[in-house]
């Protein structure tokens, strides 16, 4: 066997035992934090997560949505609810809870930054239905994009630069209004 073909079979096994330590960590996860309800985005962060809280406890799927906008997240969303056999809640949210959200938003998360409450309003809007439908906890699968530098404008950067930008950081999740605080690192 050529030292090349060496190198490539030491990179396969690393790269299946960190996929398998990374998959148990997550099952782990879920398993200390079921809750009646998991935001499903579409997105694979919440598929994955719903996929694997499938098979350890009951919950209900909630979707948050632009109402009258037929985004591919919500497609996709609806398939893996079906495909899992899930009960799942679309909230269609309207432009002026937006607008209202979003200083409750900035309070809670504790920034301005655009992407923040960019992707954190339709989250916040989906935890007020969440506790509106007496859901008292709610698992999101929200973090994995920056953990794994999965965000677009990130897939151009080297691996110095995206550890040099702060890699994970712990993400706080507060109910609106009250309700239970505290933090989940995927």
């Amino acid at each position: 066997m050529a030292h090349g073909d060496l190198d490539a079979a030491a990179d396969l096994r690393q790269i299946n035992y960190i996929c398998s330590e990374l998959r148990h960590i997550l099952e782990r996860a879920v398993e200390r934090n079921q809750a009646p309800s998991i935001l499903l985005s579409g997105g694979l962060d919440a598929s994955i997560l719903v996929a694997i809280a499938s098979r350890q406890f009951s919950f209900k799927a909630i979707t948050a949505a632009f109402d009258g906008v037929e985004a591919p997240d919500l497609t996709f969303a609806r398939q893996m609810a079906e495909h899992l056999g899930l009960e799942h809640i679309t909230d269609c949210f309207s432009w002026t809870e937006v607008l209202e959200a979003i200083p409750e938003a900035v309070k809670v998360i504790r920034t301005f930054d655009p992407m923040e409450v960019r992707n954190n309003v339709p989250i916040f809007i989906a935890l007020k239905h969440a506790k509106a439908n007496n859901l008292a906890a709610t698992i999101t699968g929200d973090g994995c994009d920056g953990l794994f530098a999965g965000y677009s404008f990130l897939f151009e950067c080297d691996v110095e630069r995206i550890n040099d930008s702060g890699g994970a950081k712990i993400l706080s999740t507060r109910l609106p209004e009250g309700g239970r605080e505290g933090s989940c690192v995927l």
